[in-house]
């Protein structure tokens, strides 16, 4: 027994010793083991160790477990083991400190976290957690994927053992094996997995959720508020439209307000903006989660009264205003979280939405509305475009269907620039129109910073080497679907003189970011397209000629770049475009897909040669 000992022994040191030398810490294990009860029931317990090499992975000594009313947790278990595998710290029975998930929009929350810390002054340590999770109402039953995204994993495994008769969906990565047990009153169902990698990033890399190796699992029948079926996607969307049933009741007074409202309209859509601009006048979002929040929503009558309400309230709200004047229109919901969307699996019905929005057939189309917002009614907001949606009818019409992409002039950045050189100096006036998610950053600037600190935040928009001298937002009509950001600037930087023969001007480059790492077994999302136009004029300086580059025009699959550069009365013109195109490419496409952005950018680096036609002899 001894000899095993240390031969189990050596084993663990030589593998935390490979690790070590790429990782900062590794997974050792993450399991589930989740019963469901004859009632129904779930009891998921929950384990799983880490070891950390070194003080750079410290923050995983900070243990968050998530806990609520409808999930609350208990048998919350932690202890530290050196590399002897010997405990040297235990988590003293409820030692941990409960904090509340709040944000800056919460009014209500019953979201909490148990949270404690468990460090050790030697590496490498072991931090190992357990805890169980009860839920009797629930619409999921895991989405179970490594622990940590970043971390790698060496073992992850998921066990359910259910009782005869209960029937649930699932869907699994080819990393997961999957056996099953037939007990006397109970299958166990065992999805097992080895030496998951971390998962790779990269500025073009799609969300880590969509990449990750996963389990789903999924109940055919649904235990909240309502009874329900995740058999079919029609299913859960009959389930959506009961519990929003009867919701949608407004007083009267709200009703002659938006009947005054459009009376003088005949245009549907012209109808649909005024009412969606009127909730966003007279609500604002805040989000809450009490209870059943998370899902149920609040009435439009509480929004009426109130005059706020979370994604799910206000876009009850919207259609409740439009039924009011017969405008149809439809629950919708989305998963918005983070710029990339979450490209989940569409074979498995599940509840992998975050978000509510409002659906609006208008003229054979179909606009999403998201009342949480202070956009153009025009504008189409980046979180909810080119992503699968939910579209809540009744009668088995609910229907899963992608959002529109955008359009490369929907995103596009048009930068015109004049620029004038005087002694050393490059002086420039910007004029940009933003769009897509630069106008959502550029308004949020506007609306949501204080005047005497905008400038901080507005250096982002600002080219390097140049020093800003003044700047003004004009966000134009309330219509208007771009932002328009003016500025001037100066750069000594840019202008390189050689006596009084000549000087070199570099030409402002595009923001065409590229990639350095050699390979990275991830693919390439762009989810909407990348689109950057550049209009510039240098007056030439009295008595200089200049020298022009050649013209450059380069396509590929993904793209395209292309620079003309042209003199006219005394000025020089430079017209430049850089397009990614909207697509999902796998890993076989990294190394041509680095090399047209590599060959953009080098084209993109240049310079005019202004040459003094009269000189000091």
């Amino acid at each position: 027994m001894r000899k095993l000992y240390f031969i189990f022994l050596s084993v663990v040191l030589h593998t935390l010793s490979v690790y070590s030398q790429t990782e900062h810490a590794v997974v050792e294990y993450y399991n589930e083991n989740i019963t469901v009860t004859k009632k129904g029931y779930l009891i998921n317990d929950i384990s799983y160790a880490i070891t950390i090499f070194n003080k750079n992975a410290d923050r995983y000594a900070t243990v968050r477990i998530p806990h609520s009313p409808l999930s609350p947790t208990s048998r919350v278990r932690a202890y530290v083991t050196n590399s002897n595998q010997e405990i040297i710290k235990t988590l003293k029975r409820n030692s941990y400190s409960v904090h509340a998930d709040n944000t800056d929009y919460s009014l209500f929350t019953d979201r909490k976290y148990k949270v404690f810390r468990l460090e050790h002054h030697s590496y490498p340590y072991t931090i190992h957690v357990s805890y169980r999770k009860r839920e009797k109402q629930y619409v999921q039953i895991t989405d179970f994927t490594q622990l940590f995204y970043s971390l790698p994993c060496k073992e992850a495994r998921l066990q359910i053992t259910t009782p005869y008769g209960f029937f649930f969906n699932h869907y699994e990565d080819s990393v997961f094996s999957l056996s099953k047990q037939y007990k006397k009153k109970e299958i166990i169902f065992d999805w097992h997995a080895t030496n998951l990698e971390k998962i790779n990033r990269h500025r073009y890399a799609p969300s880590p959720l969509s990449i990750v190796p996963k389990v789903i699992i999924t109940p055919q029948q649904i235990r909240f508020d309502k009874p329900g079926s995740f058999k079919t996607w029609a299913d859960l969307g009959d389930w959506i439209y009961r519990i929003n049933q009867g919701k949608y009741s407004l007083p009267e007074s709200e009703v002659r307000i938006v009947t005054n409202l459009i009376a003088d309209v005949e245009c549907v859509a012209e109808k649909v903006k005024r009412i969606f601009y009127y909730v966003q006048d007279h609500t604002r979002y805040i989000s809450v989660s009490d209870k059943m929040g998370g899902i149920v929503p609040f009435s439009a009558s509480y929004v009426s009264s109130n005059k706020f309400g979370d994604c799910k309230a206000l876009s009850i709200y919207l259609i409740a205003l439009l039924k009011q004047v017969d405008i149809e229109a439809f629950y919708t919901l989305i998963y918005s979280g983070g710029i990339r969307p979450y490209r989940f699996n569409t074979t498995i019905p599940s509840f992998a939405f975050d978000h509510a929005i409002v659906a609006v057939p208008i003229n054979g189309d179909t606009i999403y509305l998201d009342p949480t917002t202070k956009y153009s009614f025009d504008f189409r907001p980046a979180h909810v475009s080119n992503r699968y949606c939910l579209i809540v009818k009744s009668n088995q019409n609910s229907v899963l269907q992608k959002t529109p992409t955008l359009s490369s002039y929907d995103v596009q950045r048009q930068s015109t620039v004049n620029f004038t050189v005087e002694n050393g100096i490059l002086q420039g006036t910007f004029t940009k129109t933003l769009r897509g998610y630069d106008y959502q950053l550029l308004q949020s600037i506007q609306t949501n910073t204080p005047t005497q600190v905008r400038q901080y935040y507005v250096q982002n928009f600002i080219e390097s080497g140049f020093d800003l001298q003044s700047f003004s937002i004009d966000s134009k009509e309330r219509d208007s679907t771009n932002i328009r950001f003016i500025y001037t600037a100066q750069s000594r930087s840019l202008v390189h003189t050689f006596g009084n023969e000549k000087m070199l001007v570099s030409i402002i480059p595009l923001p065409i970011n590229t990639l350095d790492v050699d390979s990275l077994y991830v693919p390439i999302d762009i989810f909407m397209p990348i689109s950057y136009a550049d209009s510039l004029s240098f007056v030439i300086p009295e008595h200089y000629s200049v020298h022009l580059p050649d013209n450059i025009s380069i396509s590929s699959d993904y793209g395209r770049y292309i620079a003309n550069f042209y003199v006219e009365h005394n000025v020089v013109y430079v017209v430049k475009l850089f397009e990614l195109f909207e697509g999902f490419y796998g890993i076989e496409h990294f190394s041509s897909f680095k090399e047209f952005l590599s060959k953009s950018k080098r084209s993109d680096i240049q310079y005019f040669e202004f040459i003094n036609n009269v000189t000091d002899l």
